[in-house]
């Protein structure tokens, strides 16, 4: 009897066990059908454009922490030092222990955070960004535009969804309330902290990074608009 029971248990368990598996294999496709089938790839089918995406890519970097992976962007070499802009909400829980990965180089580079917005993130937007300075020189620094134009088409850089190579989205931006962009570049989670790109002269300049994800269903289908923080808003380091 005492077996049985025992057998009993164990078979519920496994129940549960696989239930579970079943639903993270639901959401998993879910969230990978979403990301595919709502992010605007940028065609890559003439030389100029091309040229475009692999100055975004170069300047794009993944991030990662013990609680948490996101996205930045190089903005400055200095005194041998590279220094990358991100959102804060991705490194604040752990700003002393941050690895930086590009494409170009597949090996992690440690970071430490050197400067914050000042304020909770979470109730003041302007407040989302943080400097992490990596030793040695790390991808390539971006200029910066803080001068965008209402509905000027935006490029969006990051690693979604921790996926190891960078991915570049466009968009339009929106509007610039108060320092805080909203542009339609699509987005889902890992893309905090990202660079949010106008194009001046042929070259990538940095507006923002993204700090937020709206998924708005107008009944079909789903699609999504940022937020970002204007470089701005950005202080001394």
């Amino acid at each position: 009897m005492n077996i049985l029971k025992v057998l009993c248990k164990k078979i519920k368990n496994l129940r549960f066990f696989f239930m579970a598996i079943g639903i993270s294999v639901v959401l998993s496709t879910l969230t990978s059908s979403l990301l595919m089938n709502n992010v605007t790839y940028v065609s890559v089918s003439d030389e100029e454009t091309k040229s475009l995406m692999n100055k975004i890519r170069d300047c794009s970097v993944m991030i990662t922490t013990p609680y948490s992976s996101g996205s930045g962007v190089v903005i400055e070499h200095r005194d041998g030092f590279s220094y990358i802009l991100t959102a804060r909400h991705v490194v604040e829980m752990s700003p002393s222990f941050i690895n930086i990965h590009t494409d170009s180089l597949h090996e992690l580079h440690p970071g430490l955070v050197v400067a914050m917005g000042e304020g909770c993130a979470q109730d003041n937007w302007a407040c989302d960004w943080a400097v992490v300075r990596v030793a040695g020189l790390v991808g390539a620094p971006v200029g910066r535009c803080e001068t965008p134009e209402q509905f000027e088409k935006v490029y969006m850089g990051g690693y979604p969804l921790g996926i190891t190579t960078a991915t570049i989205t466009r968009g339009d931006l929106m509007s610039d309330v108060g320092g805080v962009l909203r542009v339609t570049s699509n987005g889902v989670f890992g893309s905090s902290g990202g660079g949010i790109f106008v194009v001046r002269g042929g070259e990538p300049r940095l507006i923002g990074v993204a700090i937020r994800i709206y998924m708005v269903n107008r009944y079909a289908p789903i699609y999504f608009l940022m937020a970002g923080n204007s470089v701005r808003n950005v202080g001394t380091y």
